[in-house]
């Protein structure tokens, strides 16, 4: 048996805030912090992210991720490109614990046209 996660505060899964909102044809990379989620003894072992479209149309938006995530510590990463104008989406992260648990945290973010 492994420790007893210690509980988050949060009753979902989202970050608390959206990401930075990013214009058409920017690269970007996103990071989550799982530091809060973590128990004792537990690191991150690896990363899965998701994109999904949540308002507006891109039929294509899981190709919007670029190469596999990066984990450094508590937070994991993913490169983004090719976002649509208009389209607010989903940027979600899986992450597997050293102990077999798997947290997911999510977050928004809003590609628009430059000013």
């Amino acid at each position: 048996l492994h420790p007893q996660r210690r509980q988050s505060k949060r009753e979902m899964p989202y970050t608390g805030k959206d990401l930075t909102a990013t214009d058409p044809g920017a690269v970007e990379t996103y990071s989550f912090d799982f530091v809060n989620d973590l128990g004792a003894g537990e690191s991150i072992a690896g990363a899965s992210f998701d994109c999904a479209a949540v308002d507006g149309d891109d039929a294509a938006a899981a190709s919007r991720l670029q190469g596999a995530a990066l984990v450094t510590g508590s937070i994991a990463s993913q490169q983004v490109a090719g976002l649509l104008a208009g389209v607010l989406y989903r940027l979600q992260c899986a992450a597997t614990t050293n102990l077999g648990d798997v947290l997911i945290l999510y977050s928004h973010v809003r590609c628009k046209d430059p000013q």
